[in-house]
Order: C-alpha cells, then structure tokens, then sequence
C-alpha cells in the first residue's frame, strides 16, 4: 500500500467544528466524509473476508441447525482488545422480484420475436384474431421459474466486532495510518485497525447526516428541489431531490401466481387462467383485462390460452399500480467559473 493511500483523516468527532458544506471550509469536510464512506467499508471488507476465509464453515460445509443452537456456528478471534466474530448460517435473501418480473417480459418478447421469425413455438398458437395465445399453464409455468430461484436459501456470514480496555475508551481518531500490509491479515494490526476505522465511520456517517440535513432545508428556504449553493466564488454544491418511482415488483408478481414460499398465499391470475376447474365463460368474466381463447385438445380436454399481448398489457398495468414514491438525495461538489458550473462528480 502506498504511503499516501495510508493515511485516514476524519472530519473530525467534534461536532461544535463541523462545518456545512457550503461553507469554503465544509465544502472540504463534505468531500472527506463522502470519499471516507466510501472507502472505510471497503478496507474493513478486506478483514472480514479473510476471517470467512478462515472459517470451518462454507458453502461446502454448512452449519446445521443443531450447530446454531449450540453456537457452533460462531467463531472468535480474540486479539488484545478486540474481538471479532464470524457468525455463519443460512438464510433466505429478500427476494428480488423485479427480475422475475424483467425475465418474464423478456419471455413473452422472445415468444412474439420467435414466432415473427417463422419459428415454431411449442404451446403458443395464433388466434383467428392474428394475434399470439400461449397455454395458459405454461405462461404460468414461466413466472413460477424465475421466482422460485429467488427463494432458495443462502450460506450467509456476518462479521461484528467488539472492543474493550484502552481502545474502548479512544474516540474516533482524526486520522489514521494503515498497516503497510493493509487489513488483510489476522494480526493485532489489523484488529486495531478495524475497530479504530468503524469509530471514524460512525463519525464520517454523522457528519454526513448532518450536513445532508442542512442542504434539504437550504432547498427548502429557497422552495426548490434544485440548486447550486455558493460556497465562495469558486467552489459550491450542486443539491437536487430527485423524484424517484418504484413499482411494487412483490405485487405483479402475487397477483399473476401464488407465491409459493407463503403459507396460505391466495392463487394468482394465470393460476386461475391455468386450471380446468372453471369454464372458459367464467375465466372471461371474472379477468376481462385477458384475451382468452380455449381448445379442446385430444389429451388434455379444454385448454386455456391467453394473449401475449393482454399479458404484456397486465404487467404494464400493475407496475403502474401503487408505485412507491420518494426524492432522492444527490449533491456534488462543482467548479463555479464565470457564472456557469462545471460538475466534477465525487
């Protein structure tokens, strides 16, 4: 590691010294605290990672759950004042359902590309109306294929740490050297690098708060979601709440099919379009947002299909259905020449 890559400096713990950002002086303390956010979690990370390089446990060897009850599953490293803990286990992730959900219109694109291409597409056919129909089962099928990835458990190790004696006493130091070999090493060094690195983070993380605070209510005194805050004749902050819409991917998905990894969870559309429960005239009553068609197949008996077309309609319709909506906070240091502003993006 580079000597000048070594050296931390803070913003500082004293909160009576910060200054806001478009102040000539907090201008330098926001880009610190900023670039510090950044960097800290990285240089811990490269610890963290050798610990779970060192663990009995893996992906290869899980923690069963007679191992977490015992505590088998945690491992302590104990070094001078400091201790870190790598807690391993098994864990189903907060499923990421905007995927599913992008796969499936990818699906139902690649259904109508295919077919344009004089492709024969096994279970879609094409309706007196020109238009595509695929068995509803089967479109089903597709959705409950990109979810069901989503669901499988995860080998999940968490790393906490804990301080004590002197070291618990230090504040969050203004600046601090590196050990040349870095934080990837299990040495005392280390150790006390990490714990002294997550005091300045703490610190960097308030400042932060603090400062972003201040700049939303400078947009709010000027009655704006955007502007540029002079901190002298050269140098200000660019600060913009921008409007940012997220549909309810959790809810596309649990309206078309019943989420398989909740108990009780109510049957979706093309689960009702899919089953040879209910007649056609039925199905068409009770979900006119579909074009449906059924055959009456050798095999199989009646067999609904539904237009490709009303499906790419329907997720269209429920992505735009209860969309949660924020502003985000963004704010850059700029260059003020000549009256205009040349953003350098941190």
């Amino acid at each position: 590691m580079e000597e000048s890559e070594r050296i931390i400096r803070s913003v500082g713990p004293d909160k009576g010294s910060w200054k806001k950002a478009n102040d000539p002086e907090g201008v330098v303390a926001y880009d610190r605290a900023k670039r510090n956010l950044e960097r800290i979690p990285k240089l811990k990370e490269s610890l963290e990672e050798r610990l779970r390089q060192a663990s009995k446990w893996s992906i290869n060897r899980l923690p069963s759950a007679k191992d977490v009850e015992s505590g088998d599953n945690i491992e302590k490293h104990d070094i001078g004042d400091v201790t870190l803990k790598v807690t391993s286990f098994i864990q189903i992730n907060r499923p990421a359902y905007k995927s599913a959900v992008d796969q499936f219109r990818h699906y139902l694109d690649g259904i109508a590309f295919l077919y344009s291409e004089g492709h024969a597409v096994t279970e879609v056919i094409k309706g007196d109306d020109a238009r595509l129909y695929v068995r509803a089962p089967r479109a089903r099928d597709a959705l409950m294929l990109y979810v069901i990835p989503l669901l499988r458990a995860q080998f999940k190790q968490n790393v906490a740490h804990s301080v004590r004696g002197a070291l618990k006493k230090e504040g969050s130091p203004l600046e601090l050297a590196l050990p040349e070999s870095g934080l990837a090493s299990i040495i005392e060094e280390s150790f006390y690098a990490y714990a002294r690195l997550d005091k300045m983070l703490k610190t960097e993380k308030a400042y932060y708060d603090w400062t972003k605070a201040g700049l939303k209510k400078e947009l709010k005194r000027a009655g704006t979601k955007k502007a540029t805050l002079e901190a002298s004749d050269k140098v200000g902050v660019e600060v913009e709440l921008a409007p940012v819409v997220t549909p309810s991917y959790l809810g596309v998905v649990a309206t078309l099919i019943r989420l398989p990894h909740i108990k009780d969870a109510p049957l979706g559309e093309l689960d009702y379009l899919a089953s040879q429960e209910q007649p056609h005239d039925w199905k068409a009553g009770r979900f006119p947002q579909y074009e449906l068609i059924t055959r009456n197949l050798p095999r199989d008996g009646p067999v609904t299909y539904v237009s490709i077309a009303s499906m790419e309609r329907r997720v269209k319709d429920l992505l735009a259905r209860d969309p949660k909506e924020y502003d985000r906070f963004l704010a850059r240091i700029v260059l003020i020449e000549e009256g205009m502003t040349k953003k350098e993006k941190q």
